[in-house]
């Protein structure tokens, strides 16, 4: 048997024998003959820029070591997708992070059982635990607000085990989403995207907002590096709602798992929460959760070991890492698929999200090179504060 697999162009070329075979390479034993394989497409909602299927797996015999059923993940068929995934690099950064990354978190990630990359044409594939048992979270319900402060821990303890060691193994050699290369690569996509992002957006951004919008396309690296300074770590880079899921029952909060990390690499921490709380929640939500989020997340670095972040620069932090949304505000609006009704209506949502934060949090006041004030989305921060810790003395 040959010691190198060949990676599947398509979810139609994946076989029996070469899940077999791709199986035993991940470390599984003693694999009796796999007699038939079912591929059920799980859509672009799961992960827009890949191909992704359950596999349930069809063995001659069957033993408690064996997965019934496995997730099966590919780079995309769409040629404009797989150019926009060697541009960001996401393939290899999801391969990597299984790989090395993976088994020395706090924050649970599916099983991987196989993953390989190919550099030359950016091909990758893994086989990753089917969790099909556990469901995605809530957007409203009883759950909704317990859900959201299980996420923001999630995020804190990810954040917390890997602050400003990057430079440390093995993080030293985690994609740097900071990177001038990279830096490059999102500065110009980002200008691609901004003629049709303007377009789509006309009657729904205000003058000032388009403005910001222009102002940003000249500013996004710089903005990007000052925005980790001092707080580098691990990013998962698309935390939101669709990629965490929950148990069932009594053990709901307790079997949270983060999924798709394909953005995953180096990058200010504040980044990851003001992406979740822009687009993973409605904006009246938003609004009513937004001050105790950031400061469960404060809360929860602190207790954590991570030192010399005072709540009122962690909120600026978080206002500063909000300018970065209107990057993905302008790539998500210029560059999606409008013949697809689905991905229409999401971002739809989430655009309509993404303004609302980025005017509430008065983001311009972090363009580089722009003059420190006194600004609205700062005085409602320490308003925020002072009648937070108000109810604390008077519960």
């Amino acid at each position: 048997m040959s010691r190198t697999l060949s990676i599947p162009h398509s979810l139609d070329t994946v076989s029996p024998e070469w899940i077999h075979q791709a199986l035993t390479y991940g470390g599984l034993q003693d694999l009796p003959p796999l007699h038939d394989i079912s591929l059920t497409e799980l859509g672009e909602k799961t992960s827009p820029l890949a191909k992704v299927a359950r596999c349930k797996l069809v063995f001659s015999e069957s033993a408690r070591h064996l997965p019934e059923s496995i997730v099966v993940k590919l780079a995309s068929s769409r040629r404009r997708t797989r150019l926009l995934s060697r541009m960001l690099g996401v393939n290899q950064r999801e391969v990597a992070f299984y790989k090395v990354l993976a088994p020395l978190q706090s924050v649970a990630s599916p099983k991987m059982y196989y993953g390989a990359f190919r550099r030359r044409d950016q091909r990758f594939v893994l086989l990753l635990e089917d969790l099909g048992h556990l469901k995605h979270a809530d957007e409203e319900g009883d759950m909704y607000e317990q859900q959201q402060v299980v996420a923001v821990r999630m995020l804190a303890e990810l954040h917390a085990r890997n602050w400003n060691r990057t430079d440390v193994p093995p993080l030293n050699v985690a994609y740097d989403r900071t990177r001038r290369r990279s830096l490059a690569a999102s500065q110009m996509l980002y200008q691609i995207a901004l003629p049709n992002a303007v377009e789509f957006l006309d009657g729904k951004a205000g003058p000032h907002l388009v403005r910001l919008m222009m102002q940003y396309g000249s500013k996004v690296a710089a903005h990007r590096v000052e925005m980790a300074a001092g707080t580098k770590t691990l990013v998962h880079g698309d935390f939101r709602r669709e990629n965490l899921l929950f148990g069932v029952g009594d053990s709901e909060l307790d079997d949270a798992v983060v999924i798709d990390w394909q953005m995953c690499g180096k990058d200010g921490a504040l980044f990851d929460l003001a992406y979740f709380l822009a687009l993973g929640l409605a904006v009246k939500q938003r609004r009513a959760l937004e001050h105790d989020c950031v400061k469960e997340y404060h809360a929860t670095l602190c207790r954590l070991g991570v030192s010399g972040l005072s709540f009122d620069d962690c909120w600026r932090r978080y206002r500063q890492a909000m300018l970065a949304m209107v990057m993905a505000l302008v790539v998500m609006c210029g560059r999606f698929d409008r013949s697809n009704e689905l991905v229409l209506a999401f971002v739809r949502k989430a655009s309509e999200r993404l303004l609302a934060a980025i005017e509430d949090l008065d983001v311009a006041e972090f363009l580089p090179g722009r003059p420190r004030r006194f600004s609205i989305g700062a005085g409602l921060g320490a308003a925020a504060n002072r009648r937070g810790d108000r109810r604390m003395r008077n519960p």
